[in-house]
């Protein structure tokens, strides 16, 4: 499928995969929008500046200077009048007051480099036209991060990543956390990682969540690593804190059993659409298991292909 195509290629795979969803009710996919930055390149005629901004990188010491040009020339470009249309027409159908404005990478989780975890995320922000499409641009120039750069110079991928925007409803979540539909040491099992409150202090190593490692064609549950996990962040205003978690909450068992098994079955729902090993950010809210983000796991089979619900 080709760039052109990828907004509409989002929507079928999140309608397929909601379709799945609705035969236990048990989760769903957020609301989203999804956005490539082609279409920013194009309208301020950027791609030939872009190249030439790459082709003086011969060293690291080059980099810092080359990250802020690259940076620079997306936040000053224009978004489109269709884009920026369509993105007010989903915040007033969503009717929502906080949204979460996320990257995903077309490499990302690839066999030749995993840049997951590298580029900027905006969550819990106010659903106002202005302040999304300013971080719509970040999050875009994002793939120009100096340890961005210096990741791809030193992997020998010197080339544009082709990144995409995911806007959707900021879910507050109660519990996140991170599915791998495959175990790295064990391909008949999966492993889920979930910790309290939003899944952002996971991913910057703040807190050390539960492990839950289940069979994946029985969906027994193998093994159980419970974690002190003593601090949270949750929404507040527009933006997000990190609370203390009490002692005894802390060492609990984030989710019951019946729910380890649910999170597994959903995403091995998710897995049977996309038709490879999935990395699957998910979180729970009200009772519901919700599906934020997919990308293929490293090393998975069909690891050239990358596309995001």
């Amino acid at each position: 499928f080709g760039k052109l195509n990828n907004v509409l290629w989002f929507h079928f795979l999140a309608l397929l995969i909601n379709c799945f969803l609705l035969v236990d009710q048990v989760a769903r996919c957020v609301p989203s929008l999804c956005f490539m930055m082609d279409d920013l390149l194009v309208q301020n005629s950027l791609m030939s500046k872009i190249e030439n901004s790459y082709s003086e990188i011969r060293n690291e010491e080059d980099i810092k200077k080359q990250s802020k040009h690259l940076k620079n020339l997306i936040l000053s470009g224009d978004i489109s009048k269709s884009t920026a249309l369509e993105i007010a027409s989903y915040l007033k159908k969503q009717n929502t007051q906080y949204v979460s404005i996320r990257s995903s990478a077309e490499l990302e989780g690839s066999y030749k480099a995993s840049f997951a975890g590298m580029f900027d995320t905006y969550l819990n922000i106010e659903s106002d036209i202005d302040s999304v499409l300013d971080l719509t641009k970040k999050c875009w120039a994002s793939v120009f991060n100096e340890n961005t750069l210096v990741y791809q110079f030193r992997m020998g991928v010197m080339s544009l990543v082709g990144i995409a925007v995911i806007i959707q409803e900021m879910i507050p979540s109660e519990i996140s956390g991170v599915v791998r539909t495959v175990h790295p040491l064990d391909s008949s099992s999966l492993v889920i990682e979930m910790s309290y409150g939003i899944g952002d202090i996971i991913v910057k190593g703040l807190v050390q969540p539960d492990t839950y490692v289940v069979e994946r064609n029985t969906l027994r549950i193998l093994e159980k690593i419970i974690s002190n996990k003593n601090i949270m962040s949750i929404c507040k205003g527009t933006g997000l804190e990190i609370i203390e978690v009490h002692n005894e909450l802390a060492k609990k068992q984030a989710i019951t059993d019946k729910v380890i098994r649910d999170v597994a079955r959903t995403c091995l729902m998710v897995e049977k659409v996309f038709g490879y090993p999935q990395n699957i950010e998910v979180c729970i809210f009200n009772d519901k298991i919700w599906l934020l983000q997919s990308r293929p796991v490293v090393g998975g089979k069909n690891e050239d292909k990358n596309y995001s619900i």
